[in-house]
């Protein structure tokens, strides 16, 4: 993530600091969308969002436990709102 920060910074800068116009800026745009189409960038994409969204889980299943130890509403009752 703080590589492809990086990139997007380095791309916006050296587009606001070309003097040859929107040229460079159409170049960068349209490598990002060649890169952002390849089947390795979703696999890695999707593999992200499965490992976020069970850290997720996880943390709310911690907090829920913290809430029980602390004397609040059962955890059951707190998941269903």
């Amino acid at each position: 993530m703080r590589r492809l920060s990086f990139l997007l910074g380095l791309a916006v800068g050296f587009v606001l600091g070309s003097k040859s116009g929107s040229a460079p800026y159409e170049q960068i745009v349209s490598k990002l969308r060649s890169i952002a189409h390849q089947p390795e960038v979703h696999d890695t994409v999707e593999d992200a969002k499965v490992a976020a969204r069970a850290r997720a889980t996880e943390a709310v299943v911690k907090v829920h436990e913290a809430i029980e130890d602390v004397g609040g509403r059962p955890a059951a009752s707190v998941l269903s709102g």
